[in-house]
C-alpha cells in the first residue's frame, strides 16, 4: 500500500474532505498530502499535529521506538 492510499483511508476514517493529492513537487509545497478545503495539507505521517488530531479522534494510542511503531486502543 502506497503513502497516499494509507493517507486516504485515514482522512476518509477521520472525517476529513479532501480536495486533491499534492505530491510535493508543486512551487512552495511543504511536502506530499491530501489538500483540505482552506489550502492546507493534511498529513500525519509528516505532521505530528495531524497526527495527534488523528489520534485523538479515532481514539487511539501511538507508541515510538526506536527499532518500530506501535498503535492500539487508547486505554486511558
Amino acid at each position: 500500500m502506497s503513502d497516499k492510499e494509507l493517507l486516504e483511508l485515514a482522512a476518509k476514517a477521520a472525517g476529513q474532505t479532501v480536495v486533491r493529492w499534492n505530491d510535493g513537487g508543486e512551487p512552495y509545497s511543504s511536502g506530499q498530502g491530501f489538500v483540505l478545503p482552506g489550502g492546507r495539507l493534511w498529513n500525519p505521517l509528516i505532521s505530528d499535529g495531524d497526527e495527534a488530531r488523528l489520534e485523538a479522534t479515532m481514539q487511539f494510542c501511538v507508541h515510538w521506538y526506536p527499532a518500530c511503531v506501535l498503535v492500539g486502543p487508547n486505554v486511558g
